[in-house]
């Protein structure tokens, strides 16, 4: 956390992506986004050039969410269908790509969800740009929870013998910085308090911020990944969880 900490730290650009499609929701999960867009918003307050890049499916449920802030990112929406070229995505000035609980491709070249069901028609395939981008010089850095997630490959020997049916559902991408949490929002989170620490100053949204942005992603839609219902929890767990763990990042700084 802190060799990432300080590289974010002296970027320039950032293309930050998200987003895990929920089949039986018909939507993207309440895990990611909101640790996506707090980290952005920490970023931007810092000075940095952020574009936030995630499936256009999503629109809605993203702005909805930055809509709580006063800081705004750009924006690139991709057609899950679409075709788009390295350059499309990475700037000549991006130093950095970050992807948070977004799935990854298994051995066998598709996404699948923790119960091992197909979910790549959903999702543009980034997984090759973001490969592509460590292979320039673009620190890539990659948030994940279950092992299915982009970036988390560096480590796939050890996460099938942890991980239920980890050898189909576990990603081969890898990142320089792969990062394993407890729930993807809360690394997400961590990073936007260690960049606040270090820039000594209180970078992160209020508790009240972190609360609208899941209440207005799961207005427009999105839902619990576990209970696959439209509630403003995280991973099937309390809302005491979010709010804790968030409060205790919050008094670092």
């Amino acid at each position: 956390l802190e060799e990432v900490t300080n590289s974010l730290f002296n970027a320039e650009h950032i293309v930050i992506t998200t987003g895990f499609y929920i089949i039986d929701a018909n939507a993207i999960e309440t895990d990611g986004p909101p640790g996506a867009i707090i980290l952005t918003d920490a970023l931007l307050k810092l000075g940095k050039s952020v574009t936030f890049v995630i499936d256009d499916h999503a629109e809605d449920i993203i702005k909805a969410g930055f809509g709580c802030l006063s800081s705004m990112p750009n924006f690139r929406f991709l057609k899950p269908n679409g075709s788009y070229t390295y350059e499309e995505i990475i700037q000549d000035n991006t130093t950095h790509f970050i992807s948070i609980e977004r799935p990854g491709l298994t051995k066998d070249g598709v996404y699948l969800n923790h119960k091992g069901l197909e979910i790549t028609k959903y999702h543009f395939s980034l997984d090759s740009i973001f490969e592509e981008s460590m292979g320039n010089g673009v620190v890539t850095i990659s948030i994940g929870d279950g092992g299915n997630e982009m970036g988390l490959g560096n480590e796939y020997g050890e996460l099938i013998k942890r991980i239920s049916n980890g050898d189909k559902i576990c990603t081969i991408t890898k990142s320089k910085y792969p990062i394993y949490a407890g729930v993807s929002n809360w690394a997400g989170y961590a990073l936007a308090a260690a960049i606040s620490s270090l820039a000594n100053e209180q970078l992160m949204p209020s508790l009240n911020e972190l609360k609208c942005i899941l209440d207005s992603i799961v207005e427009k839609g999105a839902v619990d990944g576990i209970s696959k219902e439209k509630i403003a929890t995280v991973d099937g767990l309390d809302k005491s969880w979010e709010k804790s763990v968030y409060k205790k990042l919050l008094t670092l700084n």
